[in-house]
């Protein structure tokens, strides 16, 4: 058996982990009995075991012999499994209905949410954008008041006022006000999801065609610039401070300096030579002016709009910061990176920004799929009778309520008794007041949504290829 697989998989992976044609997609790469795996079947099997698509690119010839090997020895067994008649003794039965829930729940929450959210956030991130906003603050109207206070600013300037000088009188973000707005360069995943949504929408030159709401206020949003993402860069530079050796501040020395600096370079001297013999950076004057790998917005800047705008080799004119001038060489630029090389980093982002929006948006349209309806004169009732007691202690008048239906969902019912059965049995909400709604309805809201999950997962195999076949 082994030996018919392996003179068939011999020239078969030449064509493994390539776009094949619907020909090359039907080539059998192994055989056991009458049964036979495909190139397309292998393909996924060893790509979920190795974790991705491009980590199967990267395994050696060995590795996919050695794992087909395991995966024909695998199929052999669960074919006689099916032949000694498994799908019949409900033990089992059970157990895999058990899996499927457990495997389903995870599936779903990647599958519908984090996968999708982390590509989109991975494509955004290859571009960054310059922004601007007017920013309004709430008032003691609250969100409300300010996003009307923002709408007539927004009038005028679709009417023809400038931007610019509508931020300088109305804005309230003092930070960027002086500067016409420009909160400079930004990426997604850094931004409160609401303004980032509304940048990606928005064309530089433009302005958002609406108030943006976010906890901090109503913004007006301005692009100004669009353009291909450098992750990070490593620069050198020569620091010539405005401070004399005294301590006593003289810009005009540190002028006469830098000019004679300049002069040096345009005659030839190495850049690493005058490091040594100009350089005020304490820090980088005995590493050739060596300031490493940065990102955006982690120098001064003045110095990180120069800095980015240059090309590897590249030596600047003079840059003016807080410090003194600046002479900048620009040594490297990092590509930016592959996705499964940003994964970690984009969870991060996605779980902090829109993680919960996307997670309260599925369980929103599972809610509506699987017609959820709540009974308000059963929370009514379970608050009304329970006789100030908490989530965890025993429910004084149970009979009273047990039997009422809660809610519905996919035709099943879920009664009072139910739900507080599985509310004490978690333990999350112990102490938790059961005669205030609010409280009530959070844990309403996580037992349904749980339940809403579950039925799901135990639907995804009709309907999903890649689970059915994972199942």
């Amino acid at each position: 058996m082994l030996l018919r697989y392996l003179s068939v998989i011999s020239f078969s992976f030449l064509l493994l982990l390539i776009a094949c044609s619907p020909e090359q997609s039907e080539v059998i790469v192994a055989e056991h009995g009458k049964y036979k795996i495909s190139i397309d079947e292998f393909e996924n099997a060893y790509a979920k075991n190795v974790g991705s698509v491009e980590n199967a690119e990267n395994s050696s010839l060995q590795d996919y012999y050695d794992f087909m090997d395991l995966y024909v020895k695998f199929k052999m067994k669960l074919r006689d499994a099916e032949v000694r008649g498994y799908k019949t003794e409900p033990e089992l039965e059970e157990e895999l209905a058990n899996y499927q829930l457990q495997v389903g729940v995870s599936y779903l929450i990647e599958k519908e949410i984090i996968e999708p959210g982390l590509k989109d956030l991975y494509e955004k991130r290859k571009e960054e954008l310059r922004v601007s906003h007017l920013m309004i603050r709430p008032d003691s109207t609250g969100l409300e008041g300010a996003m009307a206070n923002a709408a007539p600013i927004l009038d005028s300037i679709k009417n023809g006022a400038s931007f610019e000088e509508m931020v300088k009188k109305y804005s309230q973000d003092q930070f960027s006000a002086p500067s016409g707005g420009d909160i400079f360069y930004v990426t997604a995943g850094l931004l409160p999801l609401s303004f980032d949504d509304a940048m990606y929408k928005t064309n530089a030159g433009e302005v958002y065609a609406e108030p943006v709401q976010t906890k901090y206020g109503a913004h007006l949003i301005k692009i100004t610039e669009r353009g291909p993402r450098v992750p990070k860069i490593k620069a050198s530079h020569i620091l010539i401070s405005y401070f004399n050796p005294e301590g006593q501040m003289d810009s005009a020395a540190a002028l006469l300096t830098v000019d004679s600096l300049v002069a040096e370079l345009k005659a030839g001297v190495d850049f690493d030579e005058l490091v040594l013999k100009y350089s005020d950076d304490t820090g980088t004057k005995n590493k050739d002016g060596d300031l490493g790998f940065f990102e955006r917005r982690m120098m001064v800047k003045e110095f990180d709009e120069v800095a980015f705008k240059m090309e590897v080799g590249e030596i600047s004119d003079p840059v003016q910061s807080n410090f003194g001038y600046h002479i900048i060489k620009l040594t490297d630029k990092m590509e930016y990176p592959s996705f499964e090389e940003e994964r970690e980093n984009l969870k991060k982002l996605f779980e902090k920004q829109r993680y919960q929006v996307e997670y309260d948006n599925l369980i929103d349209s599972l809610r509506v799929k699987y017609n959820y309806s709540l009974n308000d004169v059963t929370v009514d009732l379970l608050m009304e009778k329970s006789d100030s007691v908490r989530f965890g202690m025993e429910y004084p008048n149970l009979d009273l309520v047990k039997d009422e239906v809660l809610f519905t969902y996919a035709g099943k019912i879920v009664t009072a008794g139910e739900f507080l059965f599985k509310v004490n049995s978690t333990g999350t909400f112990t102490g938790k007041a059961i005669f205030v709604r609010d409280e009530v309805m959070t844990a309403v809201n996580k037992v349904s949504e749980d339940l809403l999950k579950e039925e799901e997962a135990l639907n995804l195999d009709k309907v999903n290829a890649q689970f059915a076949s994972l199942m």
